[in-house]
């Protein structure tokens, strides 16, 4: 794995889209460039992706990562990095992986293949191809290696902590404590509530006896209140039945002629028959016509006390008489079948009871069980009634249809006005485009405009030199005006002036007349128009009307004409009169005739209205009886419903609770009272004392073993915590024995014969030697003050034993920087990276050191198969290296390109003949001085 390509845009110094025109090599890659052409801004650019120093950035540290240059400025900014993935070190399926992060004043956002994520999937996928944030010295940056040289043992330990993951521990263990202060927390409570449950159970103790007795007269209690509802019940069932059964009689003797319809007459019925067939209307309808039924014997005499006409007991119309004694003149009311058999059989009628069984008169014999919900009349009532609820339904579904259309209506109009709100957004983005692209249009004028500035104050200069010239001269023409005129003239022009001046005077004169003339005739030619307008015209007016009102020949002959025509028609008119007159003797004769037809009428009406006045009266009397009935029948239906609905307010009776059913109510009613007597002591009872002593005990049990299971938890959390900071001390224990060994193999590597070590240094002032034994390694981290680095240098004249070490204090700055490196390189050899970014590591050491640097990064780059990109500006880097970039910087925009190893070294050269002095000062990356400046 290695970057392919780096992609930038807006990004600090690199305006517009810049790119590596040639794919980075896999091994060693060289970029070079004048000091502030943009080189740290590259390697920036790669951190920003990469980084997670650079993951929480606020507006205004992203308004620093834009570009700001000469003209317009750029509102976002972005840097892709292409992964060749061939090893598949990166856990995704592509050979290319792709990452871009854009920032804006507003945006921040990641994609991996042109696809949004979150910033922690791509560090997370960053790290599972070994770029680890716990050592992030994969990128080196311009001024890492000066600052570790000037490091403290102190820091150097804090960082072999972070190298060796300590945070991850640290964190964790911060975790462990919080969970342990919120268990302790937890136990408290749960200790406060076991108390208060313990509490309350002491106090559900003593009311359990005193609940017990009152729920024995309570089981008591209900057992009687049930006995007196059931016995109320019965009764009130029984009355409805006898109501119920009178209609069952009718039922049973009408049958199916209970749906024939009584009509007037023939014609009435034929009438219907035809209006049905016209509709299409289905079923069959059999009709009783009223002046075809004859008045049928009823032999009442034979009626007794047992055997009642059953047509005396049905209600009806007068008029309706003859119909009902059709259908139960020959019918009897009787109590038994046996009796109403023997009734039939002696007076040759029918008899039925009020179950409903019924004895033909010719012996014949009908009844059994009947379907109390069958109820022919109940269900004629229902229909009706339903008839009812459904035209009532039908008018409350044309309303809500009307209430839909509406709405339908008022959507519509919503609609409509989000369509125009859509319209006026789309139309508003549009103007906002015009405006940012009139921005940008002002913005170009106005350099053009601040050029023009300039050159139009060149030109103000000119005009200002123009202008002082011009009040000369108008100075010295003024001076020449104040002068008499005649005073620069000669004697023949001061002749010429005296005759044109007398010329003058004359003219003036003749002038002064010519105007007194014409305002006198103006003056008479405005008084005649005004006579005229006035007086004249509007008299001229009045004649011309006067002329055409004169009669004339031809309209006197014409009024004649009139006259006898007016003549003839009053002849006419006064005939019609007299007819007319006649017409109204007559009609007042016959106008007397109608009113004693009308008071003839009107008394036959007052008959008819007593008439009826006195069937309204006995159809009152009967409407009033049968209202008693149905009265009756409501009172009795709420009596059973009552009764119902307390026997279920009873709840769960007891097993004997029918123990009292066979008993008197008076006795019941009497032991409900002495019962709740008794009650009434027990009024300050808890009726839940047992559920409640039930429930807070399993509340106790419940807490007890939350309260053993937080001490377990406890206890494991304790252990963690001890685990956690053994794993860290070894940890670190181990990263450092790791760092040392490669820290000494780097050091021999890079100074032939030379010696480094790394020691700790613990606080009570002794150094854990490089041979120290196992026992001693473990010792506290909290012990720890520091890590120490002692180098020696050997000549090529010193033995071994001759040679001294020498502390980072006592160094050149070329050790330093050498001694700094050997420390980031064996950093590095603990957690290897795929690739690794230098920016100007060997800017400060000895010509002989940096060609070592140069070999070393060239065996691991050939053997170990690590990329490396350098950013240097000495030549000795460049001999080992494949690929060359040059960077230039012109009008403040920075750009990248391949170029051979000739164009490079010439760059160096030249960088180094002008001593390294900048043409241009590259902008800080952040406020907060994300990275260091290039040095001068």
């Amino acid at each position: 794995m290695h970057i392919k390509s780096v992609t930038i845009q807006g990004f600090k110094s690199y305006r517009d889209q810049t790119f590596t025109s040639q794919e980075f090599s896999a091994s060693q890659n060289i970029i070079v460039g004048r000091n502030g052409s943009g080189k740290s801004n590259f390697f920036s650019a790669i951190s920003f992706v990469l980084s997670e120093k650079f993951s929480k950035l606020r507006s205004e540290e992203r308004q620093a990562f834009l570009h700001e240059g000469t003209g317009r400025g750029v509102i976002s900014a972005f840097v892709e990095i292409v992964f060749d993935n061939s090893d598949n070190r990166l856990p995704t399926d592509s050979k290319e992986v792709a990452i871009r992060r854009t920032i804006g004043l507003k945006k921040d956002e990641y994609r991996i293949d042109g696809k949004a994520v979150t910033q922690r999937e791509v560090f997370n996928l960053l790290e599972s191809a070994g770029l680890s944030s716990s050592n992030p010295y994969y990128i080196v940056e311009q001024g890492k290696v000066s600052s570790l040289t000037t490091m403290k043992d102190a820091e150097r330990l804090e960082l072999l902590k972070e190298i060796a993951g300590t945070k991850v521990y640290d964190q964790k263990r911060a975790e462990s404590l919080t969970i342990m202060k919120d268990t302790e927390q937890k136990k408290q409570k749960i200790d406060e509530v076991i108390e208060y449950v313990q509490g309350r159970l002491d106090e559900l103790e003593q009311e359990k006896e005193e609940l017990k007795e009152f729920q024995k007269l309570d089981k008591d209690r209900r057992c009687v209140e049930y006995a007196i509802f059931e016995q109320e019940l019965s009764e009130a069932t029984k009355n409805l039945e006898e109501i119920e059964k009178a209609r069952e009689t009718v039922e049973v003797t009408a049958g199916n002629s209970l749906y024939h319809v009584v009509v007037e007459n023939e014609k009435v019925s034929g009438d219907i028959i035809k209006i049905m067939n016209e509709s299409n209307a289905p079923g069959r309808v059999t009709f009783i016509p009223l002046n075809r039924l004859k008045a049928l014997d009823s032999d009442d005499s034979i009626g007794t006390s047992e055997f009642i006409p059953l047509w005396k007991k049905i209600d009806a119309d007068s008029k309706f008489n003859e119909v009902v004694k059709s259908l139960f003149g020959k019918t009897f009311c009787t109590k038994t079948l046996e009796d109403g058999a023997q009734f039939a059989k002696d007076h040759n009628v029918n008899c039925v009871t009020l179950a409903g069984d019924q004895a033909n008169r010719k012996g014949t014999l009908t009844g059994g069980y009947i379907e109390q919900k069958q109820s022919r009349l109940d269900c004629w009532k229902q229909i009706k009634d339903l008839r009812k609820t459904y035209s009532e339904s039908f008018d409350k579904s044309k309303k809500i249809k009307a209430s839909i259309a509406t709405l339908e209506e008022q959507l519509n109009s919503c609609i409509t006005d989000l369509h125009k709100v859509e319209s006026e957004v789309h139309n508003s983005k549009n103007t906002i485009q015009y405006e940012q692209q009139e921005i940008h249009n002002l913005t170009v004028r106005r350099d053009l405009i601040k050029d023009n500035l300039r050159s139009n104050e060149e030109l103000l200069e000119k005009v200002k030199s123009i202008l002082s010239s011009n009040k000369e001269t108008i100075e010295s023409y003024t001076k020449e005006k104040d002068l008499p005129l005649d005073a620069t003239l000669n004697s023949r022009e001061k002749q010429e002036l005296e005759k044109l001046s007398k010329s003058v005077t004359e003219l003036t004169t003749k002038l002064q007349g010519v105007s007194k003339n014409r305002l006198e005739k103006e003056t008479k030619k405005e008084s005649l128009r005004i006579q005229l307008t006035t007086n004249y015209i509007p008299r001229k007016s009045e004649l011309q009307v006067l002329i055409e009102t004169l009669p004339t020949d031809n309209s006197i002959s014409s009024s004649h004409q009139t006259l006898m025509q007016l003549q003839t028609e009053k002849q006419v008119t006064e005939e019609r009169i007299k007819d007319t007159t006649e017409s109204v003797k007559r009609l007042d004769q016959e106008i007397d005739e109608l009113g004693e037809t009308i008071r003839n009428k009107q008394e036959q009406l007052e008959t008819e209205k007593s008439e009826e006045t006195k069937k309204l009266q006995t159809l009152q009397e009967k409407a009033s009886s049968l209202e008693k009935l149905l009265n009756k029948k409501k009172i009795w239906s709420q009596k059973k419903e009552e009764c119902i609905k307390q026997i279920k307010e009873l709840g769960t009776l007891p097993s004997d609770f029918r123990k009292y059913l066979e008993t008197d109510q008076k006795l019941l009613l009497k032991k409900l009272h002495n019962t709740n007597e008794k009650l009434k002591k027990f009024g300050h009872v808890n009726k839940k004392a047992l559920d409640q002593y039930e429930q807070f005990s399993n509340q106790k049990e419940e807490f007890l073993e939350k309260k053993s299971e937080l001490d377990s938890s406890a206890k494991a959390i304790n252990e963690l915590i001890q685990v956690l900071d053994k794993r860290k001390d070894e940890a670190i224990v181990r990263t450092f024995k790791q760092v040392q060994k490669n820290f000494q193999e780097i050091f021999q590597n890079l100074v032939p014969g030379g010696h480094a070590s790394l020691s700790m240094k613990y606080r009570n002032g002794e150094d854990e030697e490089e041979e120290e034994e196992e026992d001693e390694e473990a010792k506290e981290v909290e012990q720890y003050a520091g890590v120490s680095i002692k180098v020696s240098f050997m000549s090529s004249g010193d033995s071994e034993e001759d040679q001294s070490y020498h502390l980072m204090q006592q160094l050149s700055g070329g050790q330093k920087s050498l001694v700094a490196l050997c420390l980031i390189f064996a950093i590095q050899r603990c957690d290897p990276a795929p690739f690794y970014l230098f920016d100007e590591i060997d800017a400060a050491l000895d010509p002989a050191y940096r060609t070592s640097v140069a070999n070393m990064i060239d065996t691991l780059s050939t053997k170990e198969k690590i990329q490396f990109i350098t950013a240097t500006f000495k030549p000795e880097v460049l001999e080992t290296a494949e690929n060359f970039y040059g960077i230039s910087f012109k009008n403040k925009v920075s750009s990248i390109k391949l170029i051979s190893k000739n164009e490079a070294l010439k760059v160096l050269q030249e960088e180094e003949r002008l001593g390294g002095n900048p043409q241009e000062i590259e902008r800080p990356s952040s406020p907060a001085k994300v990275d260091e400046m290039e040095d001068e």
